[in-house]
């Protein structure tokens, strides 16, 4: 479901003004992936864009439009919602939306006038799924006059298959990857649903500054589990023991939270004493 709207002002002189209501909003984008004009419902939605970054919480963006292009006519709130799927009236807003917001309760921008991007709107509903095509629908609101967009502007996105830290060179610490300086560490939230079989992996490699030390360690938490612990040189699923070298672990657990979606949490501790021990984390995937 998808985006934001337009607004225009026609100014008459030093001191009147006339506001029309805001235009439907233009040039939707995604985690800053431009999706072009998508107007109308439901069959002006092209193929769903996989936008970079992270799309469990997504950003949506919108410029203001007006066909009289007259500037001064400030939107400062959008409508926005969000579901899987694009025939609106299947579900009883707002229980089975994934985000819904309305005329009573919008989201609140920055002024915004005519031909400018809004401010990002950020996801704020409840945890979307991996591998599943999202629609999202835009309405401005008008600063003064509180008008709504005529109609909404419609866009899709999708959630990829998996969360991976590096989706173009695998297993490069000199790269992509994450460097994690011991005594530090690195926590990744991981949205879920509930009571569904899930298999995490994730690689990582510590350098030799660990010496005879302990290792790091990784623990997946979270939604009604118990804590997950594994340790480098121990319990990894694949890759030899030793410094510098890549190693994989797989944890496999079933998320029991009462019925909610929600969020593990998956934790390098690179318990490391010195900053010149450091640990790498990369190709975090998660599927259920």
């Amino acid at each position: 479901m998808l985006l934001p709207a337009v607004l225009l002002v026609l100014f008459g002189g030093a001191s009147s003004a006339f506001a029309a209501d805001p235009g439907v909003p233009d040039q939707l984008r995604v985690n800053a992936l431009d999706l072009g004009t998508a107007t109308g419902e439901p069959s002006s939605v092209g193929t769903p864009a996989v936008a970079p970054g992270n799309l469990l919480t997504p950003r949506f963006a919108a410029v203001v439009f007006s066909a009289v292009h007259v500037s001064g006519a400030a939107v400062d709130r959008a409508i926005v919602q969000v579901d899987d799927d694009n025939n609106w009236t299947n579900d009883p807003a707002p229980v089975d939306y994934f985000w819904h917001t309305d005329s009573a309760a919008p989201v609140h921008l920055a002024d915004c006038d005519v031909d400018e991007r809004c401010a990002d709107i950020v996801y704020a509903g409840r945890p979307l799924r991996y591998n599943t095509v999202y629609y999202w629908r835009i309405k401005f609101v008008h600063k003064t006059t509180g008008e709504e967009s005529p109609s909404w502007a419609v866009g899709a996105f999708k959630v990829a298959s998996d969360l991976s830290i590096d989706s173009t060179v695998s297993h490069d610490p000199g790269g992509k990857s994450i460097r994690i300086a011991g005594p530090n560490a690195f926590t990744a939230r991981i949205a879920v649903v509930d009571a569904q079989a899930t298999t995490v992996t994730v690689w990582a490699r510590y350098n030799a500054a660990y010496g005879a030390g302990a290792k790091p360690t990784l623990t997946l938490a979270g939604m009604g589990i118990t804590p997950v612990v594994k340790s480098m040189d121990a319990d990894q699923a694949e890759g030899a023991n030793g410094a510098d070298t890549w190693q994989r672990f797989t944890f496999a657990v079933t998320p029991s939270n009462g019925g909610d979606p929600g969020f593990f949490t998956l934790t390098i501790n690179a318990s490391g004493g010195a900053t010149a021990a450091n640990t790498w984390v990369d190709d975090i995937a998660v599927s259920q």
